[in-house]
């Protein structure tokens, strides 16, 4: 009998860890079994670098207030602390401007030509990564990290001024306005970043954050002479694959000034 006993003992004691471990493994991830959420929100990007640039580009660089960005982000909780995320987004990035100016001559009539550029740029970026939260997805503090891209489209306009000076004293002078240039450029990127979602009533969040952004390119500035003509009177269209690699230097330039540090805050619901 007690031998009976201690078996229907143990027996009940496994039974019931069995259906224990059946119950947790059952329960789904996410909170409250809701594992898909959206959600809607703007960025804020302080500029607290200053990329380094060709000195004799006189590059302007960025204000400290940026405009907002604006993004729609997706985020699935595929298990108790990790989710995967996504979002996409569009920025008027800053207009930028710098010149290059060349003179030729004597030390009593010398010809200077300039080439004034400006630059505007709209950025739209997808960005992929993953959340490990210290509690359990999609509630509470977490760690991201993700990879992404970034395409940026430029338009850039060009005015050139010709001038013949002697002694000091302008001769003579024309300004040419030439045809805008198109270009597009795109910026490779991975983030790490540290948040905060919050849920209310069960269904809305609220989520806010800061990353930090690297965007991968070509840092090295190119050559001025890589711009103008061996001559250096000639007008940089005349080297339009040239004046792009340029463009693509200063866009990425930008970019990381503009997108190294991010704020971001994010309201939405889940399912």
């Amino acid at each position: 009998m007690r031998m009976r006993a201690i078996t229907t003992y143990r027996f009940i004691i496994t039974l019931a860890f069995v259906l224990s471990l059946s119950s947790l493994l059952a329960q789904p991830a996410g909170y409250l079994g809701k594992r898909m959420g959206v959600s809607v929100g703007a960025t804020l990007n302080p500029v607290l670098i200053g990329m380094p640039t060709s000195e004799s580009l006189n590059y302007e660089r960025t204000n400290t207030l940026l405009p907002p960005k604006l993004s729609i982000g997706a985020e699935y909780v595929i298990g108790n602390r990790w989710s995967v995320t996504g979002a996409i987004s569009r920025f008027p990035m800053p207009d930028f401007n710098f010149h290059v100016t060349t003179n030729t001559g004597n030390e009593s009539v010398v010809s200077t030509v300039t080439d004034s550029f400006q630059v505007r740029s709209n950025m739209s970026s997808l960005h992929v990564g993953f959340r490990l939260y210290k509690e359990y997805a999609p509630y509470g503090r977490y760690y991201s990290f993700g990879i992404g891209g970034s395409r940026v489209s430029s338009i850039l306009y060009t005015t050139t001024f010709e001038g013949v000076s002697a002694n000091g004293t302008l001769q003579s002078g024309t300004i040419t306005k030439l045809e805008p240039g198109d270009y597009t450029t795109n910026l490779p990127s991975i983030y790490f970043g540290k948040g905060r979602q919050a849920i209310a009533f069960d269904r809305f969040t609220i989520d806010y954050g800061a990353r930090f952004y690297w965007f991968f390119g070509n840092l090295g500035s190119p050559s001025i002479n890589a711009v103008r003509g061996g001559g250096g009177s000639v007008v940089a269209y005349g080297h339009r694959l040239n004046l792009e690699d340029l463009v693509k230097h200063l866009v990425n330039t930008r970019a990381l000034e503009t997108h190294f540090l991010e704020f971001h805050l994010n309201v939405g619901f889940i399912k």
